[in-house]
Protein backbone atom coordinates (compact mmCIF):
# COMPACT_ATOMS: atom_id res chain seq x y z
CA UNK A 1 0.00 0.00 0.00
CA UNK A 2 3.04 2.23 0.66
CA UNK A 3 4.63 1.64 -2.48
CA UNK A 4 1.19 2.45 -4.75
CA UNK A 5 1.00 5.89 -2.57
CA UNK A 6 4.30 6.89 -3.28
CA UNK A 7 3.81 5.59 -7.13
CA UNK A 8 0.76 7.78 -7.61
CA UNK A 9 1.59 10.79 -5.60
CA UNK A 10 5.53 10.78 -7.69
CA UNK A 11 3.00 10.54 -11.04
CA UNK A 12 1.32 13.53 -9.87
CA UNK A 13 3.81 15.59 -8.96
CA UNK A 14 5.84 14.48 -12.72
CA UNK A 15 2.95 15.03 -14.73
CA UNK A 16 1.88 18.16 -12.87
CA UNK A 17 5.20 19.62 -13.48
CA UNK A 18 5.66 18.26 -16.84
CA UNK A 19 1.80 20.11 -17.68
CA UNK A 20 3.41 22.95 -16.00
CA UNK A 21 7.00 23.64 -17.93
CA UNK A 22 4.94 22.80 -21.14
CA UNK A 23 3.18 25.76 -20.44
CA UNK A 24 5.47 28.03 -19.76
CA UNK A 25 6.66 27.79 -23.63
CA UNK A 26 3.63 29.23 -24.75
CA UNK A 27 3.92 32.77 -23.28
CA UNK A 28 4.51 33.48 -26.94
CA UNK A 29 1.03 32.45 -27.97
CA UNK A 30 -0.68 34.32 -24.24
CA UNK A 31 1.28 35.88 -22.71
CA UNK A 32 -0.10 35.16 -18.83
CA UNK A 33 1.52 31.90 -19.98
CA UNK A 34 5.29 33.18 -19.25
CA UNK A 35 3.76 33.20 -15.05
CA UNK A 36 4.76 29.27 -15.80
CA UNK A 37 8.75 29.58 -17.26
CA UNK A 38 9.33 32.28 -14.69
CA UNK A 39 8.71 28.77 -12.18
CA UNK A 40 10.70 26.32 -14.49
CA UNK A 41 13.83 25.52 -12.39
CA UNK A 42 10.90 25.20 -9.16
CA UNK A 43 8.69 22.54 -11.86
CA UNK A 44 12.05 20.98 -12.67
CA UNK A 45 12.91 20.18 -8.66
CA UNK A 46 9.24 19.12 -8.42
CA UNK A 47 9.29 16.51 -11.29
CA UNK A 48 12.80 15.02 -9.76
CA UNK A 49 10.77 15.10 -6.30
CA UNK A 50 8.22 12.86 -8.00
CA UNK A 51 11.21 11.02 -9.57
CA UNK A 52 12.50 10.22 -6.15
CA UNK A 53 9.40 8.88 -5.08
CA UNK A 54 8.98 6.72 -7.68
CA UNK A 55 12.25 4.98 -7.58
CA UNK A 56 11.26 4.33 -3.91
CA UNK A 57 8.07 2.90 -5.13
CA UNK A 58 10.10 0.56 -7.37
CA UNK A 59 8.47 2.12 -10.45
CA UNK A 60 11.81 2.29 -12.19
CA UNK A 61 10.43 3.40 -16.06
CA UNK A 62 8.61 5.89 -14.24
CA UNK A 63 11.25 7.02 -12.35
CA UNK A 64 13.48 7.38 -15.53
CA UNK A 65 10.54 9.48 -17.19
CA UNK A 66 10.62 11.92 -14.07
CA UNK A 67 13.93 12.22 -14.30
CA UNK A 68 14.27 13.49 -17.92
CA UNK A 69 11.26 15.81 -17.44
CA UNK A 70 13.52 17.57 -14.64
CA UNK A 71 16.00 17.48 -16.97
CA UNK A 72 14.45 19.19 -19.94
CA UNK A 73 13.32 22.06 -17.28
CA UNK A 74 16.86 22.57 -16.22
CA UNK A 75 18.33 22.88 -19.66
CA UNK A 76 15.47 24.85 -20.89
CA UNK A 77 16.83 27.62 -18.36
CA UNK A 78 18.96 28.29 -21.70
CA UNK A 79 21.01 32.10 -20.24
CA UNK A 80 21.33 30.81 -16.75
CA UNK A 81 23.58 28.37 -17.86
CA UNK A 82 25.94 30.89 -19.51
CA UNK A 83 29.24 32.62 -17.69
CA UNK A 84 30.29 36.15 -18.49
CA UNK A 85 33.31 36.06 -20.74
CA UNK A 86 36.05 39.18 -19.84
CA UNK A 87 37.39 40.34 -22.54
CA UNK A 88 41.64 40.35 -23.15
CA UNK A 89 42.91 44.07 -21.65
CA UNK A 90 44.05 44.60 -25.40
CA UNK A 91 40.13 44.95 -26.22
CA UNK A 92 39.22 47.61 -23.53
CA UNK A 93 39.12 50.60 -23.62
CA UNK A 94 36.99 51.54 -20.58
CA UNK A 95 35.62 50.12 -17.86
CA UNK A 96 32.38 51.06 -15.74
CA UNK A 97 30.33 49.59 -12.68
CA UNK A 98 26.90 49.27 -12.45
CA UNK A 99 24.30 48.21 -10.15
CA UNK A 100 20.42 47.85 -9.35
CA UNK A 101 19.35 48.08 -5.72
CA UNK A 102 15.25 47.58 -5.26
CA UNK A 103 15.09 49.05 -2.21
CA UNK A 104 11.79 47.90 -1.38
CA UNK A 105 9.00 50.00 -0.89
CA UNK A 106 7.82 48.84 2.64
CA UNK A 107 10.94 48.87 3.83
CA UNK A 108 10.73 49.83 7.59
CA UNK A 109 14.44 51.29 7.94
CA UNK A 110 16.27 52.76 4.55
CA UNK A 111 18.96 54.01 6.48
CA UNK A 112 21.24 50.19 6.15
CA UNK A 113 20.12 50.02 2.41
CA UNK A 114 21.55 53.11 1.92
CA UNK A 115 25.22 52.32 3.74
CA UNK A 116 24.78 48.87 1.62
CA UNK A 117 24.90 50.86 -2.00
CA UNK A 118 27.30 53.27 -0.55
CA UNK A 119 29.71 50.16 0.19
CA UNK A 120 29.29 48.45 -3.81
CA UNK A 121 30.70 51.87 -4.82
CA UNK A 122 29.21 51.37 -8.58
CA UNK A 123 30.01 54.04 -10.58
CA UNK A 124 26.52 54.41 -11.70
CA UNK A 125 23.54 53.23 -9.97
CA UNK A 126 19.53 52.51 -10.66
CA UNK A 127 17.28 52.08 -7.45
CA UNK A 128 14.21 50.98 -7.91
CA UNK A 129 10.84 51.59 -5.88
CA UNK A 130 12.63 54.47 -4.43
CA UNK A 131 9.60 55.94 -2.35
CA UNK A 132 9.49 58.88 -0.27
CA UNK A 133 10.96 57.20 3.10
CA UNK A 134 14.00 55.87 1.05
CA UNK A 135 14.74 59.70 -0.64
CA UNK A 136 14.47 60.97 2.99
CA UNK A 137 17.87 58.64 4.06
CA UNK A 138 19.63 59.52 0.82
CA UNK A 139 21.57 62.50 1.90
CA UNK A 140 24.77 60.15 1.55
CA UNK A 141 24.15 58.97 -1.61
CA UNK A 142 23.80 62.41 -2.73
CA UNK A 143 27.14 63.41 -1.30
CA UNK A 144 28.53 60.36 -2.98
CA UNK A 145 26.76 60.54 -6.89
CA UNK A 146 26.52 64.54 -7.61
CA UNK A 147 24.73 63.68 -11.03
CA UNK A 148 21.76 62.04 -10.74
CA UNK A 149 18.39 61.53 -12.97
CA UNK A 150 15.41 61.50 -10.05
CA UNK A 151 12.94 64.35 -11.22
CA UNK A 152 10.45 65.17 -14.15
CA UNK A 153 11.28 68.15 -16.31
CA UNK A 154 8.03 69.39 -14.59
CA UNK A 155 10.14 69.10 -11.45
CA UNK A 156 7.98 66.29 -9.57
CA UNK A 157 10.26 63.27 -8.62
CA UNK A 158 9.63 59.71 -9.63
CA UNK A 159 9.29 56.88 -6.86
CA UNK A 160 9.74 54.26 -9.34
CA UNK A 161 13.48 54.76 -11.01
CA UNK A 162 16.08 56.81 -9.89
CA UNK A 163 19.72 57.10 -11.32
CA UNK A 164 22.67 58.03 -9.18
CA UNK A 165 26.32 58.67 -11.19
CA UNK A 166 29.95 59.69 -10.47
CA UNK A 167 29.60 60.99 -14.28
CA UNK A 168 28.13 63.78 -15.80
CA UNK A 169 24.61 62.45 -17.14
CA UNK A 170 22.66 64.14 -20.02
CA UNK A 171 18.87 63.24 -19.51
CA UNK A 172 16.54 61.40 -22.26
CA UNK A 173 13.53 60.28 -20.29
CA UNK A 174 12.03 59.59 -17.01
CA UNK A 175 8.52 58.38 -16.32
CA UNK A 176 6.72 56.03 -13.49
CA UNK A 177 5.12 53.01 -14.44
CA UNK A 178 2.89 52.93 -16.70
CA UNK A 179 0.66 50.70 -18.45
CA UNK A 180 2.60 50.72 -21.68
CA UNK A 181 5.33 51.88 -19.85
CA UNK A 182 8.18 50.70 -17.29
CA UNK A 183 9.03 52.84 -14.55
CA UNK A 184 11.86 54.10 -16.78
CA UNK A 185 14.86 56.19 -16.04
CA UNK A 186 17.42 56.75 -19.22
CA UNK A 187 20.47 59.12 -20.13
CA UNK A 188 23.81 58.99 -21.73
CA UNK A 189 27.30 59.51 -19.99
CA UNK A 190 30.30 59.75 -22.08
CA UNK A 191 32.78 56.80 -21.71
CA UNK A 192 36.79 56.76 -23.43
CA UNK A 193 35.10 60.00 -25.66
CA UNK A 194 31.91 57.39 -27.12
CA UNK A 195 28.33 58.18 -26.00
CA UNK A 196 26.52 55.29 -24.00
CA UNK A 197 22.98 55.05 -23.29
CA UNK A 198 22.60 54.39 -19.18
CA UNK A 199 19.07 53.03 -18.02
CA UNK A 200 17.49 52.30 -14.84
CA UNK A 201 14.48 49.90 -15.21
CA UNK A 202 11.23 48.95 -12.97
CA UNK A 203 8.39 46.55 -14.72
CA UNK A 204 5.53 45.27 -13.20
CA UNK A 205 4.82 41.78 -12.79
CA UNK A 206 3.34 38.89 -15.59
CA UNK A 207 -0.14 38.69 -15.65
CA UNK A 208 -1.12 41.11 -12.48
CA UNK A 209 0.27 44.07 -14.53
CA UNK A 210 0.84 44.72 -17.74
CA UNK A 211 4.41 44.11 -17.79
CA UNK A 212 3.81 42.96 -21.89
CA UNK A 213 2.84 46.30 -23.12
CA UNK A 214 5.40 47.82 -20.84
CA UNK A 215 8.06 45.48 -22.56
CA UNK A 216 6.52 46.37 -25.92
CA UNK A 217 6.56 50.22 -25.17
CA UNK A 218 9.53 50.60 -23.73
CA UNK A 219 11.29 50.73 -27.04
CA UNK A 220 9.92 54.16 -27.75
CA UNK A 221 12.43 55.71 -25.12
CA UNK A 222 15.26 53.78 -26.65
CA UNK A 223 14.69 55.83 -30.15
CA UNK A 224 17.09 58.58 -29.49
CA UNK A 225 19.69 56.35 -27.55
CA UNK A 226 23.13 55.80 -28.77
CA UNK A 227 24.08 52.25 -29.86
CA UNK A 228 26.49 51.53 -27.12
CA UNK A 229 23.83 50.73 -23.78
CA UNK A 230 23.22 49.53 -20.51
CA UNK A 231 20.03 48.67 -18.73
CA UNK A 232 19.94 47.68 -15.23
CA UNK A 233 16.63 46.69 -13.58
CA UNK A 234 13.93 44.85 -11.57
CA UNK A 235 12.11 43.34 -14.97
CA UNK A 236 9.76 41.12 -12.74
CA UNK A 237 10.94 38.73 -15.33
CA UNK A 238 13.19 35.65 -15.42
CA UNK A 239 16.12 35.25 -17.84
CA UNK A 240 14.70 32.31 -19.42
CA UNK A 241 11.32 33.77 -20.39
CA UNK A 242 9.44 35.28 -23.13
CA UNK A 243 8.99 38.57 -21.38
CA UNK A 244 12.77 38.89 -20.71
CA UNK A 245 13.29 37.83 -24.84
CA UNK A 246 10.55 40.95 -25.02
CA UNK A 247 11.97 43.26 -22.87
CA UNK A 248 15.87 42.45 -24.75
CA UNK A 249 14.64 42.72 -27.98
CA UNK A 250 13.52 46.08 -27.48
CA UNK A 251 15.51 47.49 -25.77
CA UNK A 252 18.94 46.47 -28.05
CA UNK A 253 20.36 44.94 -25.32
CA UNK A 254 20.75 41.35 -23.82
CA UNK A 255 20.76 40.10 -20.22
CA UNK A 256 24.59 39.26 -18.72
CA UNK A 257 23.93 35.57 -18.57
CA UNK A 258 24.07 33.16 -15.32
CA UNK A 259 22.37 31.78 -12.94
CA UNK A 260 21.97 34.08 -9.38
CA UNK A 261 18.92 34.58 -6.88
CA UNK A 262 18.22 38.38 -7.10
CA UNK A 263 14.52 37.89 -5.13
CA UNK A 264 13.39 35.78 -2.03
CA UNK A 265 9.89 37.19 -1.31
CA UNK A 266 6.32 35.59 -1.21
CA UNK A 267 4.85 35.04 -4.55
CA UNK A 268 1.84 36.57 -5.67
CA UNK A 269 -1.90 35.05 -5.36
CA UNK A 270 -3.75 36.33 -8.70
CA UNK A 271 -6.76 35.17 -6.77
CA UNK A 272 -6.50 36.55 -3.45
CA UNK A 273 -4.45 39.34 -4.79
CA UNK A 274 -4.59 41.49 -0.96
CA UNK A 275 -4.11 38.52 1.30
CA UNK A 276 -0.55 38.54 2.55
CA UNK A 277 -1.52 34.87 4.10
CA UNK A 278 -2.29 33.35 1.07
CA UNK A 279 0.57 34.26 -0.69
CA UNK A 280 3.17 31.32 -0.67
CA UNK A 281 6.81 31.98 0.29
CA UNK A 282 9.82 31.31 -1.94
CA UNK A 283 11.88 28.62 -1.09
CA UNK A 284 15.14 29.08 -2.93
CA UNK A 285 14.36 32.62 -4.52
CA UNK A 286 14.19 33.81 -8.23
CA UNK A 287 16.06 35.70 -10.72
CA UNK A 288 14.39 39.06 -11.93
CA UNK A 289 17.18 41.66 -11.50
CA UNK A 290 19.41 42.22 -14.22
CA UNK A 291 21.98 43.84 -16.10
CA UNK A 292 21.48 44.18 -20.13
CA UNK A 293 24.34 45.37 -22.11
CA UNK A 294 24.89 45.78 -25.69
CA UNK A 295 27.73 44.28 -27.45
CA UNK A 296 30.05 47.45 -27.31
CA UNK A 297 30.40 45.38 -23.55
CA UNK A 298 32.02 42.46 -22.08
CA UNK A 299 31.66 41.82 -18.61
CA UNK A 300 34.82 41.68 -16.14
CA UNK A 301 32.14 40.31 -12.99
CA UNK A 302 28.88 40.21 -11.93
CA UNK A 303 28.01 39.66 -8.60
CA UNK A 304 25.00 40.09 -6.02
CA UNK A 305 24.87 41.96 -2.82
CA UNK A 306 23.07 42.16 0.65
CA UNK A 307 19.88 45.06 0.48
CA UNK A 308 19.02 45.06 4.38
CA UNK A 309 15.29 45.26 4.85
CA UNK A 310 14.60 44.29 0.99
CA UNK A 311 13.65 41.23 -0.48
CA UNK A 312 16.07 41.97 -3.60
CA UNK A 313 19.68 41.36 -3.86
CA UNK A 314 21.19 44.24 -5.48
CA UNK A 315 23.21 43.25 -8.50
CA UNK A 316 26.81 45.08 -9.53
CA UNK A 317 28.25 44.56 -12.78
CA UNK A 318 31.78 45.72 -13.76
CA UNK A 319 31.92 46.34 -17.49
CA UNK A 320 34.40 46.24 -20.01
CA UNK A 321 33.88 49.06 -22.81
CA UNK A 322 35.24 47.55 -26.00
CA UNK A 323 37.95 49.12 -28.27
CA UNK A 324 37.17 49.65 -31.87
CA UNK A 325 38.57 48.55 -34.97
CA UNK A 326 38.07 51.93 -36.85
CA UNK A 327 36.81 55.61 -35.56
CA UNK A 328 32.50 54.49 -36.48
CA UNK A 329 30.54 53.64 -33.96
CA UNK A 330 30.15 49.88 -34.58
CA UNK A 331 32.19 47.46 -32.35
CA UNK A 332 35.46 46.32 -33.70
CA UNK A 333 36.51 42.56 -33.88
CA UNK A 334 37.50 42.24 -30.02
CA UNK A 335 33.47 42.09 -29.84
CA UNK A 336 33.42 38.42 -28.90
CA UNK A 337 30.25 36.40 -27.06
CA UNK A 338 28.94 37.46 -23.65
CA UNK A 339 28.99 34.30 -22.34
CA UNK A 340 30.42 30.27 -23.51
Amino acid sequence: MARLFLAALGSVLVLGAAAAIAAGFLGPIHYNYDAFAHLRLQFSLVALGGALLLAVARALRSAALGAAVAALGGLALGPAWGVPVPAPDECVAARLSVAIANVHDTNADFDPVVDAILAVDADIVATAESVPRFWSATAPLRARYPHRLTHFPEGGRSEAVLLWSKRPLRPLAITEQEPDAPGFALATIDLDGRAVAVAGLHASRPVLGPQRWQFEGVGRFMERAPAARIVMGDFNATLWSHGMALAQKNLGATAIPGFRVTWKGRYPNPILRDDDEWKPPSLIGNQIDHVLISAHFAVEAIETFALPGSVHRGVKARLQLLERADGGGAPGPCVSAQSR
